[in-house]
């Protein structure tokens, strides 16, 4: 009897980690991609030139100043400007109608950096094709259309383990009828609080 009550009380235990399998993270995931990131053969212009400008920035923030320059990118603002006062780096690219942002993402358990590009009222929507983000090798992820038009609405996610072990997310948000896109890619390592965050 002694013996089947041990097995009553170490089942629910057993049960209980594996219906929170969230919780049960492991220690170590191996890498699925490099940094920077090629961007994937026939891959759209704008493909490109977000695979390839974010994942260098999320490596190394400090120096994407240069490649932005070579690659036709305006960096505006200032020291002075109140997002370069948070660290947040602005830029525009007239050639391609995209404006970027690299923002820091500092929070007490996170630690890393956010790539944004976007276009408002494209003037050649066409060019928007995001079919080559399917294509990212080690990044599983899909997208998925929503609504009709005019309020039509593609969606897409797709993640990778970083070099570090860390995760990499990319998104994407697209709306032809609004001319409007947004794709991010972010990298994050987790960190312990410092004395002063916890204040």
């Amino acid at each position: 009897m002694a013996q089947s009550a041990g097995l009553s009380l170490s089942l629910p235990m057993v049960s209980l980690c594996g219906f929170a399998m969230a919780a049960c993270v492991p220690p170590h995931v191996a890498p699925t991609t490099s940094l920077p990131i090629a961007a994937p053969a026939g891959a759209s212009n704008i493909v490109a030139e977000f695979v390839e400008v974010c994942s260098a920035a999320i490596k190394d923030g400090i120096q994407i100043g240069g490649l932005l320059a070579e690659r036709g990118w305006q960096v505006s603002g200032g020291p002075d400007d109140v997002d370069g006062l948070v660290g947040i780096l602005g830029a525009e690219h007239p050639e391609l109608d995209l404006t970027l942002q690299l923002i820091p993402l500092d929070y007490p358990h996170l630690k890393g950096t956010g790539c944004s590009m976007s276009g408002y009222n494209m003037l050649d929507i066409t060019a928007a094709d995001l079919t080559g983000l399917n294509d990212l090798p080690g990044f599983p992820g899909s997208m998925r259309d929503y609504g009709r038009s005019p309020d039509a609405m593609t969606m897409g996610r797709w993640s990778a383990i970083g070099p570090d072990g860390e995760p990499i997310t990319v998104n994407a948000t697209f709306m032809a009828d609004a001319k409007f896109l947004n794709l991010n890619m972010n990298h994050t390592r987790r960190v312990q609080p410092d004395v002063e965050s916890k204040q």
